[in-house]
């Protein structure tokens, strides 16, 4: 009997436990922060010697506006909104003013994300292609918020407070790996892209938002 126990004890000890879900959250969270620090080591390698990332020649600005809804047109000149909101983007995008038409016209950029967050943060694009519709950048920038947003959420502390809980109505700042502050996703409008040049020719794109 005393080696049956011990063979079940031995079992046991052998199995892996389930890490708990605060165990789980700091692991994402050190993967990410690993992730971004390496981002930040690259960006200051590729910037050597400039004063800011958002430096840089002026190459050409893209906007993004929309046919207003019937209840909103009254709202906008020529019933145009000048943004498209990044949450409903797939219900806006069909009345994107010339949405499929070549808007940059280069296949490499690096994308800025740095409202509303504490911590700025980039993307890279690229395609087999001559460059990007408006289309294509919509649904890219929107992809990379919502990645984000989840991935502020995930590694924070401080949760993002229902509307219930809040005191007013903008986003509680949380304490993620980017430190969103202010607004909610669903708050995000993209008005448009300033294509820049960096000294050492690399396309950056800062974007307009609108909240």
């Amino acid at each position: 009997m005393a080696g049956l126990f011990d063979r079940i004890r031995n079992f046991f000890a052998d199995v892996e436990p389930e890490p708990t879900d605060s165990e789980k959250a700091e692991a994402l969270h050190r993967n990410i922060a690993e992730r971004q620090i390496s981002e930040v080591m690259a960006l200051e390698n590729a910037y050597a010697g400039q004063d800011d990332l958002w430096e840089g020649e002026v190459l050409d600005a893209i906007d993004f506006s929309v046919l207003a809804s019937e209840e909103e047109r009254e709202h906008f000149d020529n019933g145009i909104a000048p943004w498209i909101n990044i949450v409903s983007r797939e219900a806006e995008v069909e009345g994107l003013i010339d949405p499929d038409s070549l808007a940059l016209n280069y296949p490499n950029a690096k994308i800025v994300f740095d409202y509303p967050l504490a911590n700025p943060t980039t993307r890279d694009i690229s395609t087999s292609g001559e460059g990007f519709s408006r289309r294509e950048l919509v649904e890219l920038i929107g992809r990379f918020y919502e990645e984000i947003y989840e991935e502020e959420e995930a590694s924070a502390t401080t949760k993002t407070l229902s509307m219930s809980e809040r005191k007013i109505m903008n986003r509680n700042q949380t304490d993620g790996i980017y430190g969103i502050w202010g607004h909610d996703l669903d708050d995000i409008a993209l008005s448009g892209v300033e294509v820049r040049r960096t000294a050492n020719g690399e396309i950056i794109l800062i974007l307009g938002i609108e909240s």
